[in-house]
């Protein structure tokens, strides 16, 4: 799959020019010059959604995580995360 979105064949180059130019009849010359700019449009899309992903803030990105779907017990003994930071009292700095 890497190979194919480095070096778009020419079936594959066909087909995308035929999805964008339906009417346009596709010499070799044609797909010859396609090829490189469809490459090029590959290598931006697939850097703009790595781009994307790495720019989300932290609670974007721990959503998209696949969650834990085992049932919590109503008490634990082991505080999760989100229990502490609620009962942790919060401090606050006065400077003077």
């Amino acid at each position: 799959m890497a190979n194919a979105l480095r070096e778009p064949s020419e079936s594959f180059v066909r087909f995308v020019a035929s999805e964008v130019f339906p009417s346009v009849r596709l010499m070799p010359k044609v797909v010859e010059r396609l090829a490189p700019i469809l490459k090029d449009a590959i290598q931006t899309a697939v850097l703009d959604s790595v781009a994307k992903s790495l720019a989300a803030p932290p609670a974007q990105q721990e959503s998209t995580l696949v969650q834990d779907e085992r049932p919590e017990a109503e008490e634990s003994s082991v505080p999760t995360r989100s229990a502490a930071r609620k009962q942790r009292p919060r401090s606050c700095a006065v400077s003077s």
